[in-house]
């Protein structure tokens, strides 16, 4: 990203001097011959002074170019002074030191205010805002791309409108606000023409790839960085085909694929291991290390780390080296060395102060709390869980928003979003039972101590009893063997008592556990109904801390919606000794309302007195949404196909029969144009009524997925009775209908399924046939099963869209030879009714000469 601001750079500098005649005195400062006039040198010569000093000679370099800025200081060049500031600022960028290179653009930009240099003044804004957000100063950011963008728009620059919304988008992915930056990118995609800024396209892609990442639609995302790899490799731009690759790794270990990771992190390392690049290798090795980590190739994954961080020392990336140590950090806990992973997390905890990356102290944060809880280190391990909850609330705010309707299915949306939901609530879940664990913890320790003690007394109440009673039988000689009885009995006694106390013991444990990692709200309260406990879902389904809620009477919940004779027989049941179960609408501490399923029974002492009631409550607000929702959609689904079944088929198929009739008659046959209109709006009846018939039985189908009705039929009665139906279709087009079906075969399945897949495959093959073509139909058997195939001579279709049509899922359709259209729904139908009756449906074609669809049925065991 870097290199494409440098190149902005180059632009700018070249726009100048072809606008302003800079002569040589003007870049003399920065070495360049006197022959050197035009955009196409310049521009060489800048990029090689910038490359000179940030890869080698750094120091020296740095010097000269500092002497330079300020002799232009002394000849009061601002043009030379905002330069040398630029080239100073790409430098402190480039080592990551972001908060000085913000410093020292801003500086560049202070020289060029009030001048016509309004274009170079854009390109140091959005500078500076790429430098802040680097540090995770994201609404600063925001402030710069914003006045960036206003230039460039002003100015009409429509390549920079286009890379300043990528990095407004960028922004708002890195503070976790999905919507608002897949609106930038797609904003950014629709000013890209057809047939030009590839790159730009390109870049856009990798973008609108990384927020399906993350919100986990991962086949999405492969498909935009398939395309926009494609589009590199056509222009064969070797540092984006590198960058490309690095993206692709990146998602295939999201995906689990470790392999296939691991091939494209060598591809990107094949490729940007040259002198000048080798400042991108640390990312790839560290990707390199966590999937060999994930194998648990523990040696490999530190080999690759180590060669990371060789590479991020020298190149001054402070940003990689905070990286680095996350990933050791993970590696030593995975090798359970924690004392050594603790100093490597705490190390990339420093480097995120540094450089104020609070992206990278959330994740230090976030596997030191587990480190340190390996280590026994309880306290730290609760302090670093809450530091990173705290960050981890500030940076990300706003929640996930899904806004690509226009790009998937609604089918793919919602598994988008099933998705993303399951993945949030996981976490969640993760951090819940960590704290729920660190509680459980002190309480074992609590427990532990107190059994110790209880143990220790006991010891010690038994030693004393001992003196005692040797010093007894030594004065009362006589009474021995009865005293000998009565100490026996007492050890006994005590022995017993010690395995009560520890039975007790385990099962108030494995109690304990169970109600604080419920996931029902547990509540204790006394005969007067005021809260004595309850546990933690208690608090995060109200909003009220345990603290808040002892000694309160749970109708600080109540909301108003029950009349009195619910409360008070609610009562009633419960002191008659009965248990009660039923449903609240409540309020939770924030004003929310809930609706709450109870069960509350009653708590007695020996002599059968109520002493206390517990209730265990389970939210069912969303659950009560979503079957209100799934009722709605019943209703809608019902009205659609009683529209579709009565209110649709029956006046098409009226509509069409008239059509047929008039275009019969004499008077419109001797009319040329007005028999071609009604041969047009016949077809296009034909069509809709076909589509119709399509939406039906794929409606039907999915209601009945697992229900055929077989019986035993002659193939050759459905064939010749679809061919009847479509001959008209086919006889716009001159196409021969041919059935060579046996008459006597017959086949056992639900004939009405197999009339629709056969005529919807015929259809299928009159759309793709030429003029004058020819579809056969034939059918053929074996011991098991019966062939049935529909073959024609048309266009064919490509290899790799076979699969895709397999697809029952997938609903791909294309345009006719004659333009007719499709909604895909006919094949999709198809495979389900082949399915359902114990068949396979089976795809051979080439191109330019045909395709057979066949599929197969069971043979009919019964005789008609």
């Amino acid at each position: 990203m870097r290199l494409s601001y440098v190149l902005i750079l180059f632009f700018v500098l070249s726009f100048l001097n072809s606008q302003l005649s800079y002569s040589q005195q003007k870049y003399e400062w920065l070495n360049i011959p006197d022959s050197v006039v035009h955009n196409k040198q310049l521009l060489t010569v800048m990029k090689q002074r910038i490359r000179q000093a940030a890869v080698s000679e750094k120091e020296h370099n740095i010097e000269q170019i500092i002497a330079e800025r300020q002799r232009a200081e002394r000849d009061g060049d601002t043009l030379k002074i905002s330069c040398g500031y630029y080239i100073l600022a790409s430098l402190e960028d480039y080592s990551g030191n972001y908060p000085q290179s913000i410093a020292l653009y801003k500086n560049s930009a202070s020289y060029l205010r009030n001048s016509e240099h309004i274009w170079f003044i854009a390109t140091l804004y959005s500078k500076i805002a790429y430098a802040l957000s680097r540090i995770s100063e994201y609404d600063s950011a925001l402030v710069y791309y914003s006045k960036s963008l206003e230039i460039r728009e002003a100015t009409q620059n429509k390549l920079g409108v286009i890379n300043t919304k990528n990095f407004i988008g960028n922004v708002y992915k890195r503070m976790g606000s999905y919507d608002k930056a897949f609106d930038y990118y797609t904003e950014a995609l629709s000013l890209i023409p057809d047939t030009a800024l590839n790159k730009a396209r390109a870049f856009t892609f990798v973008n609108i790839g990384s927020v399906f990442i993350e919100t986990g639609n991962l086949k999405l995302a492969e498909k935009f960085y398939l395309d926009a790899l494609h589009i590199r490799e056509n222009f064969n731009s070797e540092f984006l085909i590198g960058h490309s690759y690095n993206k692709l790794a990146r998602l295939y270990y999201v995906k689990g694929n470790i392999d296939l990771s691991i091939e494209y992190c060598l591809r990107s390392v094949s490729i940007f291991n040259k002198r000048e690049w080798k400042k991108t290798l640390p990312g790839t090795y560290n990707l390199l290390g966590l999937c060999y980590l994930s194998k648990k190739e523990f040696r490999a994954a530190h080999e690759f780390f180590d060669s990371s961080r060789k590479i991020a020392e020298k190149e001054i990336n402070r940003i990689q080296l905070a990286e680095n140590a996350i990933n050791l950090g993970k590696l030593y806990l995975e090798t359970q060395e924690y004392k050594i992973a603790i100093e490597h997390l705490q190390r990339a905890i420093e480097l995120g102060e540094q450089i104020k990356s609070q992206t990278i102290i959330i994740d230090a944060n976030y596997i030191i709390a587990d480190a340190y809880f390996y280590d026994k280190q309880y306290k730290q391990a609760f302090l670093a869980q809450k530091e990173y909850e705290k960050l981890k609330n500030e940076l990300f705010n706003s929640g996930f928003a899904e806004k690509v309707a226009s790009f998937v299915s609604s089918r793919e949306l919602e598994k988008a979003n099933v998705i993303f939901e399951m993945k949030q609530k996981e976490r969640e879940l993760i951090e819940r039972s960590r704290i729920q664990e660190e509680r459980l913890l002190k309480n074992i320790y609590l427990i532990a101590s107190l059994i110790f003690l209880i143990f220790v007394f006991v010891l010690y109440r038994n030693f004393k009893l001992k003196v005692r009673r040797n010093k007894e039988l030594a004065k009362y000689n006589q009474q021995i063997v009865k005293k000998q009885q009565e100490i026996l009995a007492q050890k006994n006694s005590l022995e017993l008592q010690k395995k009560e106390l520890s039975d007790t013991l385990r099962n108030l444990q494995v109690l304990t556990k169970a109600i604080e990692q419920s996931s029902s709200t547990v509540v204790i309260t006394d005969v007067d109904g005021n809260i004595e406990y309850a546990n933690p879902k208690f608090t995060e389904t109200t909003g009220y801390t345990i603290e808040e809620a002892k000694g309160k009477n749970p109708r600080i919940l109540k909301s108003g919606d029950k009349p009195e004779s619910f409360y008070k027989e609610m009562w009633e049941t419960l002191l008659s000794g009965n248990e009660w179960h039923g449903e609240f609408e409540n309020v939770r501490k924030n004003g929310e309302t809930y609706c709450e399923h109870a069960s509350i029974a009653s708590v007695t002492d020996e002599l059968g007195k109520i002493t206390h009631f517990i209730a265990v409550k389970e939210d069912v607000t969303e659950r009560k949404k979503i079957l209100q929702e799934l009722e709605d959609l019943t209703a809608i689904q019902t009205k659609l196909f009683s529209v579709i079944g009565h209110d649709l088929r029956s006046p098409l198929g009226a509509i069409q029969s008239m059509l047929e009739i008039i275009n019969q008659r004499e008077d419109v046959e001797g009319n040329e144009e007005l028999s071609k209109i009604l041969k047009i709006i016949l077809k296009s009846a034909i069509s809709v009524a076909f589509l119709s018939e399509n939406l039906l039985n794929w409606a039907n189908g999915w209601q009945a997925r697992n229900t055929s009705h077989a019986t035993s039929f002659k193939i050759t009665e459905k064939v010749d009775e679809n061919i009847e139906l479509l001959s008209s279709v086919a006889s716009q087009k001159n196409i021969k209908l041919i059935s060579s079906v046996d008459s006597d075969m017959i086949a056992y399945a639900d004939s009405d399924m197999i009339s629709v897949v056969v005529r919807n495959l015929i259809a299928n093959a009159i759309k793709f046939t030429n003029v004058n073509g020819e579809i056969r139909v034939s059918a053929s058997h074996s011991v098991d099963n019966i062939e049935i195939a529909i073959q024609d001579n048309g266009i064919g279709i490509k290899k790799e869209l076979i699969p895709v049509l397999l697809d029952a899922y997938d609903l791909y359709s294309t345009s006719g030879t004659e333009r007719e259209k499709g909604s895909g729904l006919g094949l999709s139908i198809c495979l389900q009714f082949i399915k359902l009756n114990s068949g396979k449906l089976s795809i051979e074609s080439e191109l330019g000469k045909g395709s057979r669809f066949s599929f197969t049925l069971p043979v009919s065991t019964p005789k008609l």
